[in-house]
């Protein structure tokens, strides 16, 4: 019996102290607006108001395959991955409904893989994995307490991107012939693709739709169906699958085969999504700016963070 209290007492204990970290180091504005549960998913709330000029909003592919600080150190445009695991539309226009409450930006990325995704199939098992994949709670903010002491406040180093540098390559083979199938885009997507749509119209935002690299989530038929649906909203839009130039090894470019894109991908994905907006002038650099100091704080602890890895 007296073990037993021992035992209880000390997961008690333990559990105290975990709550207070997790108070403690993690966002406050997204951890009291939508709970511990869903904190990371709006982790964008944490981002000064109105500092954030692009966003991209897609699932997994678009936080391994974009990282705005990587945009920032090399064009100085500040922007932040709202991506989420297997993202659903309906999820989409979620994120940017609540990241345009505190932001304005002036573009958005949507990820066209998202237009594709049927809302029926993502079953619980998939949700299960989800959870494990993103909320690492105290791996993803246990330096933060630095952050505190040093500026009064913590510094999100990766704005949504999920650093990976594994080597898992994949089978060399056309992923992109025509397969000569039929492919669809759900009704559900399409009514929350006009409401993001209207939410962007309504906030004077410019929507681009893109697709990132990938072996198995991208093919000829979505890149044809995306295109014919950009140009039926007279939206651009631009398959990086189709980009030459990329120049994507996928013998050692790839974490899973693949699948989604390492590092090494993820500079390049980066770099020509950064130069397309500064081609484009679509914003404007803060490189210099003071008011945007802690970015450059920002890009020195994500440059550590490599090193480290």
């Amino acid at each position: 019996m007296k073990n037993v209290l021992k035992s209880i007492c000390f997961i008690s204990i333990f559990l105290v102290l975990l709550g207070i970290s997790i108070y403690i180091l993690l966002p406050k504005n997204n951890l009291f607006k939508y709970s511990f549960l869903n904190y990371l998913d709006y982790e964008i709330l944490e981002e000064d108001d109105d500092k954030i000029d692009v966003l991209f909003v897609g699932d997994s592919l678009v936080y391994n395959s974009v990282s705005p600080m990587e945009i920032w150190n090399e064009y100085g445009f500040t922007s932040f991955d709202c991506s989420t695991p297997a993202q659903l539309t309906e999820t989409s226009y979620e994120y940017i409904k609540i990241a345009v409450e505190r932001q304005h930006p002036k573009v958005i990325f949507l990820e066209a893989n998202v237009l594709f995704r049927d809302p029926k199939n993502r079953t619980s098992e998939r949700k299960l994995k989800d959870f494990y994949d993103r909320y690492s709670l105290l791996n993803e903010y246990h330096d933060n307490w630095k952050d505190l002491l040093e500026y009064g406040k913590t510094l999100n180093v990766n704005k949504g991107y999920y650093y990976v540098n594994r080597v898992n390559k994949a089978a060399k083979y056309n992923y992109m012939k025509n397969m000569h199938k039929t492919i669809n885009i759900p009704e559900v997507n399409v009514e929350y693709f006009e409401k993001i749509l209207k939410l962007c119209e309504e906030n004077d935002i410019k929507l681009i739709l893109f697709g990132i690299p990938s072996m198995k989530s991208w093919s000829y038929e979505k890149d044809k169906k995306a295109s014919s649906f950009a140009e039926q909203y007279n939206l651009e839009f631009i398959d990086l699958n189709l980009v030459n130039e990329l120049h994507i090894d996928w013998s050692t470019e790839t974490k899973d085969e693949g699948s989604h894109l390492n590092y090494e991908g993820a500079k390049k994905v980066s770099h020509y999504l950064g130069n397309y907006i500064k081609e484009h002038d679509l914003v404007t650099s803060h490189k210099d700016e003071k008011n945007y100091s802690d970015w450059n704080e920002a890009y020195k602890k994500y440059a550590k963070q490599l090193e480290f890895y």
